[in-house]
């Protein structure tokens, strides 16, 4: 039982299929100047009913990373929450592609980059100061880390006060599909105002792909030099289109991510019925966080589940990640409650 993220998953069988056609052509042109790779931004736009630019790569890191260097010099700032994964999980990489700029951290509850905090973040920024770096870029999380979605209307709010600003938006969308289904909205509704999208498909039913997509067509004039110097055009760039073409075709992307939300409910649903296991955040969609005792923990590794832990805390307590995929099954989360059960059966019996 492996509940550590949702990449851990295989890949869709309709993108499979997809790889093998695109796999069937005995030639194509490399470097996305095939047929396949030059129908995306056409097949993105209608899909977010506005004009899009995209530009495929195989990595979540790659994409982000690459986007917010679109965005900013290297003596420029971005803002993001203050436990964002391109803060803390990144390894440094926006830092790197962007040259050198500053992320600077803003809080928020349960992942969600506050308004406030991000107003007084800009207000005691030292615009315009020349020993401070300047600030440039929003960048916000959908689905966030903490497993909570970004309404249509908070999004608007932020990306509103962006604008007045004068600043630049980017979205780190890995769990894009997951929000878009937990708010049962369109998907054009969640990229209004946002200049640039990383839009996930590897933790969602794809092998190893992932978009950057612009909405800010000034950001993309000079992209494809970046991308190159930085190692990522693709000489087969067919396989990486073949696969966010079925992504997105029939709402696959859509079907993967709401079986991955339901299971995450049906999760929760059962962790809640059981004593000594805290649901601490609130479940919009596929990530589940728990509260545990070291004990329960320890058994549950010992036991060969899987999950992300934080380090056991003074009072004996552990926070938990559980997250479900677009494979996980009822099974598997009822295999997870049993091991559970049996760990308080033996504390009683002890």
């Amino acid at each position: 039982m492996d509940f550590t993220s949702d990449n851990i998953c295989g890949v869709s069988t309709e993108i499979l299929a997809a790889l093998s056609l695109a796999n069937e052509a005995e030639a194509a042109a490399p470097y996305g100047a095939d047929a396949m790779s030059m129908s995306l931004d056409t097949l993105f736009s209608d899909l977010f009913k506005r004009p899009a630019r995209v530009f495929p790569v195989v990595t979540g890191t790659a994409a982000n990373a690459l986007a917010l260097s679109a965005c900013v010099q290297p003596w420029q700032a971005i803002l993001t929450h203050e436990k964002a994964h391109i803060e803390v999980m990144e390894c440094g990489a926006p830092e790197f592609m962007t040259g050198g700029a500053k992320l600077i951290g803003v809080a928020g509850d349960n992942g969600k980059l506050d308004l406030v905090a991000l107003k007084k973040a800009v207000q005691d920024s030292g615009q315009g100061c020349i020993h401070r770096s300047q600030i440039a870029c929003i960048s916000l999380t959908q689905t966030t880390d903490a497993g909570t979605v970004y309404t249509v209307a908070e999004l608007q709010e932020i990306t509103d006060f962006a604008r007045e600003q004068g600043l630049l938006v980017h979205m780190d969308g890995a769990r894009f599909a997951n929000a878009v289904v937990s708010l049962g909205c369109e998907a054009s509704e969640l990229v209004k105002g946002i200049d640039v999208l990383s839009f996930g498909a590897t933790k969602n039913g794809a092998m190893n792909a992932e978009a950057i997509v612009f909405f800010n067509d000034k950001l993309a004039e000079n992209f494809i030099f970046q991308a190159k110097r930085t190692g990522h055009v693709v000489s087969k760039a067919r396989y990486l289109a073949a696969q966010l073409k079925a992504y997105v075709t029939d709402d696959l992307w859509l079907k993967n991510a709401e079986r991955a939300n339901e299971v995450a409910t049906y999760l929760v649903d059962q962790l809640q019925k059981l004593d000594g296991v805290s649901v601490f955040t609130p479940v919009e969609s596929n990530l589940v966080f728990v509260e545990v005792a070291d004990g329960l923990a320890e058994w549950l590794k010992d036991q060969g589940v899987g999950f992300y832990s934080e380090a056991g805390r003074a009072d004996g307590q552990r926070k938990l990640r559980f997250v479900c995929g677009f494979s996980t099954t009822q099974s598997k989360v009822d295999s997870l409650i049993y091991v559970i059960r049996s760990y308080y059966k033996l504390l009683k019996a002890a």
